[in-house]
């Protein structure tokens, strides 16, 4: 990266979609636990399953 303002705007662009998906599914969190509520599979799994490729290049 050229500059570090550079660098930080990529980290952001990287970063962003899986950010709000996160506050989005907190925003929700409560939805699940009314009687009766049962869902297949955990909502959360995107979370817990990411990775990041450490050798992609950036920019």
């Amino acid at each position: 990266m050229p500059s570090i303002p550079k660098a930080l705007a990529a980290y952001e662009g990287l970063r962003r979609e899986r950010v709000e998906a996160v506050v989005e599914r907190g925003k929700r969190n409560g939805d699940a636990t009314a009687a009766g509520s049962r869902r297949t599979g955990d909502p959360n799994a995107f979370m817990w399953r990411h990775r990041i490729d450490w050798e992609a290049p950036v920019g």
